[in-house]
């Protein structure tokens, strides 16, 4: 049986992640966040790479930011949204996941299509990520995301997100 390339690519991708995010290090920086998108999410792509940038400029790794879903949707990240209690419709998505062996993974919903993901640096992802940077940066102690009223949080079932993605990857293999 022939895997779709949108679904070999996101395997692909989740087979790296789980090598990272298995291999130490991880909780060097506070949080894991995980993108869950479309193609047509054009606005949510360009959040992604604020996010890349802001993360490569604190030496954060792969394994803590991770886009699944932009070349097409794909069982990988149908699984990942269903983990995180989440349905197809609602993608795009930011899942954050503190470090420090949280056990909850917060969803924040994104600009669906292509509209403007600017603002006026109110949105709920840009709050998201100004947290991040004040805890990476030493000016806080964690990511206190209750603060983001459109974060929900979802129990990960007492697992680690390692653990679950450990587990996701041998179940889609």
């Amino acid at each position: 049986m022939s895997i779709a390339p949108a679904d070999q690519h996101d395997l692909d991708k989740l087979a790296r992640w789980h090598q990272d995010i298995s291999g130490g290090g991880a909780d060097r920086f506070p949080v894991f966040c995980v993108f869950l998108v479309t193609p047509a999410d054009l606005a949510s792509h360009q959040v992604f790479r604020r996010y890349r940038t802001s993360f490569e400029d604190r030496a954060a790794g792969f394994q803590h930011l991770v886009i699944f879903g932009q070349h097409a949707r794909s069982t990988t990240s149908d699984a990942l949204l269903a983990e995180f209690g989440l349905t197809q419709e609602q993608a795009p998505t930011l899942a954050v996941v503190s470090t420090q062996g949280g056990a909850t993974v917060h969803t924040i919903p994104l600009a669906q299509g292509d509209e403007a993901a600017d603002g006026a640096g109110d949105e709920a992802w840009q709050r998201v990520l100004r947290l991040v940077e004040c805890a990476a940066d030493g000016e806080e102690n964690a990511v206190g995301l209750d603060a983001i009223t459109e974060a929900k949080p979802h129990p990960l079932g007492g697992e680690s997100l390692p653990d679950v993605v450990s587990r996701l990857l041998a179940r889609l293999s």
